[in-house]
């Protein structure tokens, strides 16, 4: 499934120029690319995860490879929450490039078809807590830009100098309620 792969992060990367782009021109027209993008490619992912499952015969949270898989895909899930909930575009072009990097790493490791999943994987709970683990991770992520979105906000009203960043980025509100909502999903995960 390399090549659905490859495809996958072919269509994650059109959505991080194009996210990074919209952040540094406000288009529209840039942001629906992305979001389009960032769409087909979740819908290609879905597929190579399953195909993964099926092929493997496991659940694909064993291997590195797809724990860097699903944790690109978590945060593909995650991020069009925050889109839908907040509509703040800012996270694009925060988020998509760390989905490519995660993307394009899952590919460079080679499947390990050779190696057996531990003993203790076989039980019915091992699929349950990575998946929420994983979820847990990527709404810390998420966490984790908001916090620096703030600390973007914070620092230009403190100093009273309003850059292009201060005017793309969302209101100290939004940001607040994103990483308040975010992180309580984390810890609860």
């Amino acid at each position: 499934m390399r090549s659905l792969l490859l495809a996958v992060l072919a269509a994650y990367l059109i959505a991080a120029i194009h996210s990074i782009l919209a952040f540094v021109n406000k288009r529209r027209a840039l942001q629906r690319v992305a979001a389009w993008s960032a769409g087909i490619g979740f819908i290609l992912h879905t597929t190579a995860l399953i195909a993964d499952w099926v092929i493997e015969g496991h659940y694909p949270l064993f291997m590195l490879r797809e724990t860097l898989s699903f944790l690109a895909w978590a945060l593909v899930i995650l991020y069009s929450v925050v889109l839908y909930r907040y509509r703040t575009q800012a996270i694009g072009a925060f988020t998509m490039p760390l989905i490519s990097v995660l993307t394009f790493i899952a590919l460079l490791i080679p499947s390990g078809s050779s190696d057996t999943p531990a003993p203790f994987s076989g039980t019915w709970l091992f699929p349950i807590h990575t998946t929420l683990l994983i979820f847990a991770y990527a709404a810390f992520f998420i966490v984790f830009m908001a916090s620096v979105m703030y600390l973007l906000q914070e620092r230009e009203l403190k100093l009273k100098t309003f850059s292009a960043i201060f005017h793309r980025l969302p209101s100290l509100k939004t940001v607040n309620e994103l990483a308040t909502s975010a992180a309580a999903l984390g810890l609860a995960l």
